[in-house]
């Protein structure tokens, strides 16, 4: 996501998706605003509990610090730097087509 509501309203969206693929600057993005919505909440916690499945792009753009805490989690990271004919949200629509085809076997 590119721009979070003020009102929390992302958590509703995070909790009602399927799945969550963030291009690699994006998964900057939710590693350091989700856990401003909850202000009490340890920070760590919240950012497990939100994690992207998976983090998809050329990669670079994504911080070594949120490149590691990710993939600590189980997040897929799927570098795609061999492939700068189309851009990283082109990348993430398309994976995600092809995880809700109802023949993949990782998302149900």
């Amino acid at each position: 996501p590119c721009n979070f509501p003020n009102n929390g309203g992302i958590c509703l969206f995070f909790r009602a998706a399927r799945v969550h693929v963030c291009a690699d600057g994006g998964a900057n993005r939710v590693f350091d605003e989700l856990p401003r919505f909850f202000p009490h909440d340890d920070p760590s916690d919240i950012r497990k509990r939100y994690k992207p499945y998976a983090i998809k792009g050329d990669m670079d753009s994504i911080r070594t610090d949120v490149f590691d805490f990710y993939r600590g989690p189980g997040t897929k990271i799927i570098d795609e730097s061999n492939d700068q004919d189309t851009t990283d949200l082109h990348k993430c629509v398309a994976y995600i087509r092809e995880l809700l085809n109802p023949e993949h076997p990782d998302v149900s």
